[in-house]
């Protein structure tokens, strides 16, 4: 075989030796061909080789470049860039990713010490500007960089002050919400927790009127710390829905221990003896005249368990009552949402805690619903984790701990 270089497009065309004409295959061009002997032909093809090893050659060489020196270089001029651009969080990742290319390491703790800086400058200007609280936050993200923490203690300074003046403002203004829930978050600031003091019981009665589903309200009063001299304890409640003025709340702690049925046998929430005791001694010992006008009287549906066919018995009408695993379930949508914690004087009653719940920052306990369990003597129930339990356990065990439930009328 013998080559020849196409005259119009370069090409190598390869033909026989003693040829002599041929088509060109990459432009179809029809050319006459030269005379090579076989040693011509061989040379030729051996000075292409030779080329196009170069070429590679120089290709290969030009990759180890362009991947250890070009791109590197552009990349870290790059990070200078958004250095130099005040991107320092950027430019910090930008760094970081030539793994140690030039003084990329030092240009990564230079970016830190500006954006401390900036940070820094950043925070005083909002402290002339009177934003207190958003130069505090900042003052104490610094870990004592400069004197950020002398600055710190005088943004929260400046800012109880600031929050101190505006819940006077709100009391002036009537706004005892808002008044009374700027106050308390001031941690005694003052005399802030005196006049917090004596706007409770107006803050009361505002926020009942103005609660929607999820918020906390209080209404009546328990002894709850399990020390009677020093009186009862406001009741907190969690509002679980609201009817126009009416509310359906459930307590937040559990109230007390008390067993759902005083003796065991076949038991129903229209016979059980819990529900005798929470619309009498309790209903008359956490509401005064007042607050018990304001108890609607509910009809209680004897709702099934939805995993047994026990008899439930039948509906009722009760101004307290307990949720039915169907509400427990619809109201309180989570396992979190339905763990509750007992008070002090419900532990001392005994309610019982569970040890191993003690990682969610306090014991918890299980909590008695009114639908049966898998035997008519049995009750069923929600555990320490929030599980709603459906096999329930003897009804006349004497550890159950109550969180009652009621409507009441705001207005």
């Amino acid at each position: 075989m013998a080559v020849y270089r196409c005259k119009r497009c370069k090409s190598i065309i390869e033909f026989e030796a003693g040829a002599t004409e041929t088509v060109c295959k990459m432009c179809g061009k029809k050319q006459r061909l030269p005379r090579l002997t076989l040693e011509q032909a061989a040379a030729l093809r051996k000075r292409i080789a030779v080329i196009a090893a170069i070429f590679a050659a120089v290709c290969a060489v030009f990759a180890v470049l362009l991947i250890t020196v070009i791109i590197p270089f552009a990349r870290y001029n790059a990070a200078v860039g958004l250095y130099d651009a005040g991107k320092y969080d950027e430019a910090i990742k930008a760094f970081t990713a030539l793994n140690g290319y030039k003084d990329s390491d030092g240009q990564i703790e230079k970016c830190k010490e500006a954006k401390k800086e900036a940070s820094y400058n950043s925070a005083v200007q909002l402290y002339e500007n009177g934003k207190f609280e958003e130069a505090l936050s900042i003052f104490t993200s610094l870990n004592g960089y400069k004197d950020s923490a002398d600055r710190a203690v005088l943004c929260g300074a400046a800012f109880s002050e600031q929050r101190y003046n505006e819940a006077l403002s709100l009391i002036e203004r009537g706004d005892i919400m808002k008044a009374y829930e700027t106050l308390i978050k001031l941690d005694g600031y003052k005399d802030s927790a005196d006049k917090a003091k004596d706007l409770f019981d107006q803050y009361k009665s505002v926020k009942l009127r103005a609660a929607a589903a999820g918020d906390t309200v209080y209404f009546g009063k328990y002894e709850q710390d399990n020390d009677p001299s020093n009186g009862k304890e406001d009741i907190e409640w969690l509002v679980l829905d609201k009817n126009g003025d009416d509310l359906l709340i459930l307590s937040r702690y559990a109230l007390d221990s008390h067993p759902y049925n005083s003796v065991y046998s076949d038991i129903t929430w229209e016979t059980c003896t819990l529900r005798t005791w929470l619309n009498d001694t309790f209903f008359n010992a956490a509401f005064d005249d007042e607050e018990q006008k304001s108890v609607i009287v509910s009809t209680v549906t004897a709702d099934k368990n939805p995993g047994y066919d026990t008899p439930p018995g039948n509906d009722t009408e009760d101004k307290i009552f307990l949720l039915s695993i169907d509400e427990a379930n619809r109201y309180l949508t989570t396992g979190e949402s339905r763990m509750c914690a007992p008070t002090e004087y419900a532990m001392a009653r005994g309610a019982g805690t569970g040890e191993s719940i003690f990682e969610f920052g306090r014991h918890y306990c299980w909590w008695v619903l009114r639908s049966p369990g898998y035997y008519p003597y049995y009750v069923s129930f929600v555990y320490y984790s929030g599980y709603v339990n459906l096999y329930g356990y003897e009804s006349s065990l004497p550890s159950d701990a109550v969180r009652p439930a009621l409507r009441i009328r705001t207005k």
